[in-house]
């Protein structure tokens, strides 16, 4: 159950990035956005993406991932 559901966390972020493919949902908008791009109404209300780099690119688009990765560089 629990890596269906980082894979359900997985999919939204990505759904998010294909609506926003430029600048993301928006910075801290994972949680208030989750409902409306999730597949899966196992889990409902604010969620988090439970990974930060699906989070970084879901709220902030390639260009947001790309800085967060330039921190572990």
């Amino acid at each position: 159950a629990s890596s269906d559901s980082r894979f359900n966390y997985l999919i939204t972020g990505l759904r998010m990035l294909k609506a926003s493919p430029l600048f993301g949902v928006g910075f801290g908008q994972y949680t208030n956005q989750y409902e409306n791009f999730t597949l899966s109404f196992a889990e409902f209300g604010k969620r988090t993406a439970h990974s930060s780099w699906v989070l970084a690119l879901a709220e902030n688009g390639p260009a947001g991932l790309l800085f967060f990765f330039a921190l572990f560089v």
